[in-house]
């Protein structure tokens, strides 16, 4: 586990020496580093390489590359080559469907058209035998 040390405080939080006992300024061009500033450059080139390759891992082409070390990805041309013959299985399966449907159709129109028939002939018998008693009721009452 790392262990992050404290930060050191910044020079120009403390007072300068040359205002407390008159001097003056350090003529120094840079400033002596503080000890465990190379630690703390160290963390923090850490943490920004750390932040650099997440961001750049989570893009998607970078997910896609290294995605394709795990998975092979099929060609371009395969989803459209199956999008193609899904097309043309759906066509003959709406084409068999009407194919059955109008033979269902004819053979319904065919049973309907014979029950019709049947209906009117054993109607007109009705009728007829209606006639029949109603005439015989007649002559009987008369």
């Amino acid at each position: 586990m790392l262990r992050f040390t404290s930060l050191p405080k910044s020079p120009r939080v403390a007072p300068l020496r040359h205002q407390q006992d008159g001097s003056s300024p350090p003529t120094a061009l840079a400033p002596e580093s503080p000890p465990g500033s190379r630690q703390l450059l160290w963390n923090r080139m850490l943490l920004s390489i750390l932040a650099l390759s997440l961001l750049w891992g989570t893009s998607l082409n970078a997910a896609s590359l290294i995605m394709s070390f795990f998975v092979n990805l099929p060609p371009a041309t395969f989803p459209i080559q199956v999008c193609r013959t899904a097309a043309r299985e759906i066509h003959a399966q709406a084409t068999a469907y009407k194919q059955c449907a109008a033979h269902q159709m004819l053979a319904c129109d065919r049973d309907l058209d014979e029950a019709v028939r049947k209906e009117s002939a054993r109607s007109k018998w009705a009728h007829e035998q209606n006639i029949a008693r109603l005439e015989l009721a007649e002559s009987l009452h008369r």
